[in-house]
């Protein structure tokens, strides 16, 4: 009974300190969504749009330069100097462009902040001012080791409650020390029955997908590779689609973590189970040795011909 009672008080101090925890990196993302719309969403876009202007302008120039300098140098350096400076020039004005395309919206940069937090970085969406790259590394040093500690806690009251219902739904799970470890097969079960139905979802709201692309963008998601080829969202007009990543992105990520848990156990359980084995069996055979005639004498013969 006291065991009973000291196994509730830890569980209550463990939810406590989760909905604190969870509180913190609630309020800790939506500053970052506002500090990152604040600085690419607004500082940004008041600086003067002369970014084009000044490229062509320092292009001309250059190409004049080459110009009087090929008076006495060779024609073929200077269409080579050319060459590079006008491929230079285009990519230039092709970087600019898809800057401007860029849109900081509060959605997108919440997906942004929780896309550093997780370590996925889609990188459909990026800082491009100072300031802002700046606030991208502090950010992520405070932000990546408390969703971790988030992530974790999440994924251990999940893994209670998990083993809680699937007493009652599996008969192997339990063990003679009344202990609950739940199968290797149910915890991979769960991780790819979570993959599919986001697989189906994100089909059914982006027509464009097929379903294996689908499929493909929540395990590149949940893994935290992050490719950024396939990003929900970001072709739409409709910025309440980035808020379905996230969701999608942090339950999947506490839901990895809880089978991790799972799996993490029933792996010593299996671990502490082969190595009781192998010690009663060495045990056993001991215990044979000893109180074996037959054993001990040919022990003896064998040391008498050692000898």
């Amino acid at each position: 009974m006291i065991q009973g009672v000291r196994r509730h008080a830890s569980l209550g101090k463990t939810f406590a300190a989760l909905a604190a925890l969870l509180i913190i990196m609630f309020g800790y993302v939506l500053l970052g969504a506002t500090i990152f719309l604040f600085i690419e969403g607004t500082l940004s876009y008041k600086r003067p749009r002369t970014q084009e202007q000044e490229i062509r302008d320092a292009t001309l120039e250059k190409l004049v330069e080459l110009h009087e300098l090929n008076f006495t140098g060779s024609n073929t350096t200077f269409r080579a100097e050319v060459l590079k400076e006008l491929i230079k020039y285009t990519r230039l004005i092709r970087t600019t462009k898809e800057t401007e395309e860029q849109k900081w919206t509060y959605d997108a940069s919440l997906l942004y902040v929780v896309s550093l937090v997780t370590t996925v970085g889609y990188g459909n969406l990026v800082p491009t001012s100072s300031p802002g790259r700046v606030a991208t590394i502090v950010y992520s040093v405070v932000g990546i080791p408390l969703t971790l500690v988030c992530l974790g806690m999440m994924g251990t009251i999940m893994a209670r409650g998990f083993k809680f219902v699937a007493v009652f739904l599996f008969e192997d799970v339990v063990t003679e020390e009344g202990e609950a470890y739940i199968p290797l097969r149910v915890s991979l079960g769960v991780m790819f029955s979570y993959l599919f139905l986001g697989a189906v979802l994100f089909k059914s709201v982006e027509p464009a997908w097929t379903f294996l692309e689908s499929f493909y963008y929540c395990f590149i998601t949940l893994s935290t590779i992050g490719l950024g080829d396939y990003v929900y969202g970001a072709d739409s007009e409709k910025d309440t689609q980035f808020v379905v990543s996230v969701f999608y992105l942090m339950f999947g990520l506490s839901l990895l973590s809880m089978c991790f848990n799972l799996m993490q156990d029933q792996a010593l359980y299996q671990l502490y189970d082969f190595l009781s084995f192998a010690i009663k069996k060495y045990r056993e055979y001991a215990n044979s040795y000893s109180t074996d005639p037959r054993l001990r004498g040919q022990a003896a013969i064998s040391s008498d011909e050692t000898e």
